[in-house]
Parts: structure tokens; C-alpha cells; sequence
């Protein structure tokens, strides 16, 4: 038997969801699935780290240190757009750009593998570093947005498609700073190297799942109409310079690269740091904001 872990990133009503795809993946296999559904990120870590988990839908901030610390392997991934990591603060904050944010500030983030040095990354420009951010962890997304409204931080850190499946009194009640611009960012099913034999077979299942009516109606309920594409090799879990998603980004700002940690990325973020700079000093008055130089 396998076991199937699904990231806790999707609202309540997708657990149906989840079940049915899991049944159809089950016959079309002919091989009993046991579906895993933590509740939190926390619970997800402590699974993946006391048994060895099959096939795990893993999030962006996961995929990289899997693949490079458990030796993941990559099937497939949905057939969407890219994904973004967005900078949110309360609707009532002071804060009209990155630039607005104090050394210090407070950061509301998942407690997933790879959070901490991809936000990093994104907050590349402003007054925070490594030296002076407050992480605060919280076990998932609708739990950061509530702590986000009751100021507990300056600032969180949400995975665009996870924000905008919030309800839209809590949409409301925040606003966002900052989306990146990432090319390929974005959900994965990996397999667990022990089960290596299987990929291919596992691999055709879940690109096949789009051609049955059936199964095709469970892809759009979870909001993966187009269902699967192969995912693994040079085209796949890379940014807009070839960095490979999560992980990679770590390993260049902590090890000792062949070139400097700089990247498209990370001009990106300047760029439009600069643009909000700008958009901010023309809306604020002279001095009533923190602007980073």
C-alpha cells in the first residue's frame, strides 16, 4: 500500500475533493492509497519526518528541500499559471510598499521547510535581513491571516493562490504589499526514492487522470481543470533565472556559490521596490513613512 500526503495549503471544502482524487487514483493504479490530510504544517513535518511518505502534493516552500534533503523525486504538477509568494499587511497599517517596513518587523510565515530563505529572497532590497527579522510561525494560512488582523506582526507572507481561497471579509480586512513575478513557482507530486520503480507508472496515472470525464470533473474541483503535466529534468520547479524553486535560493545565499547570490529574482524585487518607493513618496507627505535609501 502507498500513502498519500496532501499539503494543508486548501480550504475545508477540498477534503471531499481530496478523497475523491484519491479514489480515482486507486482504481486507475489498481493499488490501495492511504490518504494523509494533516491539519498544519507542523503535523505535516513531524509525517514526513517518522515514516517514509510515498507521494506527497507538496507546496512550493517544501518541493526544493525534499527533492534535495529526501531525494523527492518529481512526477507531475498541475497545469497552471505560476504561482507568487505575496507580502500582505493589515488594511489598517501604516505600510503602502516594502519600503515602508521597519529593520525589525515581524513576519508572519508557515512553518514549512524552505519559508524563512524564500522570504528572504523576496524582502531582498528593503531594511530586513536575517539579522533583524522576528519569524513567527503559525501552522497554516487561515491562522496567519487571523493573526495578521489582530496586528500581532507588521507583515505575513502568503502563497497567492492560499490567500485569494480566503473568504472575502478576511481578503478584505488585509492588503497586499508586494507579488512577485516567479515564471514556474508553484505545487508538485513527488515520490519517495523508494518507490523509484514505480514512477513511470505513477507518473502515467496522474497525466491520464484529465482524459476521464469522471476524473476530470474531480481536477476542477480542486481548480486544476487541465489536470497534470509531467513534471522532473531541466524544464521543471525552476524560477524565471533557472534557479531551482525553494531550495536552490537557499543553498546560494548560505554556501559558497560560482557567482553571486544576485539573480533575475532578486532584481525583480528591487525593481519594483523602487517603483513602490517612488509611488509611495509621491502619495505620503515629505517624512510621515520609513523609506529604505
Amino acid at each position: 500500500m502507498l500513502n498519500l500526503l496532501i499539503t494543508p495549503d486548501f480550504p475545508p471544502e477540498f477534503f471531499a475533493h481530496w478523497h475523491m482524487f484519491n479514489t480515482q487514483l486507486q482504481r486507475a493504479l489498481d493499488t490501495a492509497i492511504h490518504l494523509q490530510t494533516p491539519a498544519g504544517y507542523r503535523e505535516q513535518q513531524d509525517l514526513l519526518d517518522s515514516e517514509t511518505v510515498a507521494l506527497v502534493y507538496a507546496n512550493p516552500f517544501d518541493a526544493g528541500s525534499l527533492m534535495r534533503d529526501k531525494g523527492y523525486i518529481p512526477l507531475a504538477k498541475p497545469d497552471l499559471p505560476s504561482d507568487q509568494v505575496l507580502v500582505v499587511a493589515n488594511a489598517q497599517s501604516a505600510f503602502a510598499a516594502l519600503g515602508d517596513l521597519p529593520a525589525d518587523s515581524r513576519v508572519l510565515i508557515t512553518a514549512n521547510r524552505d519559508m524563512e530563505s524564500i522570504g528572504l529572497d523576496v524582502l531582498q532590497g528593503t531594511a530586513i535581513t536575517a539579522d533583524t527579522v522576528q519569524w513567527l510561525p503559525t501552522r497554516t494560512f487561515p491562522e496567519l491571516a487571523r493573526r495578521l488582523m489582530a496586528n500581532e506582526a507588521e507583515i505575513g507572507l502568503f502563497l497567492a493562490s492560499s490567500f485569494r481561497s480566503l473568504n472575502a471579509g478576511t481578503q478584505g480586512s488585509l492588503k497586499i504589499l508586494f507579488e512577485t513575478e516567479f515564471e514556474d513557482f508553484g505545487h508538485v507530486m513527488l515520490l519517495h526514492p523508494d518507490f523509484a520503480d514505480q514512477a513511470d507508472k505513477l507518473r502515467a496515472a496522474l497525466l491520464n487522470m484529465a482524459q476521464s470525464p469522471v476524473s476530470r470533473m474531480t481536477l476542477e474541483d480542486l481548480g486544476m481543470a487541465k489536470g497534470f503535466v509531467a513534471a522532473g529534468g531541466a524544464g521543471d520547479g525552476k524560477r524565471d533565472d533557472g534557479e531551482v524553486q525553494d531550495g536552490q535560493a537557499a543553498r546560494r545565499r548560505t554556501g559558497k556559490p560560482k557567482r553571486k547570490p544576485s539573480s533575475s529574482i532578486k532584481r525583480r524585487t528591487r525593481r519594483k521596490l523602487h517603483q513602490q518607493q517612488k509611488l509611495s513618496k509621491q502619495r505620503q507627505p515629505k517624512g510621515s513613512l520609513k523609506t529604505v535609501k
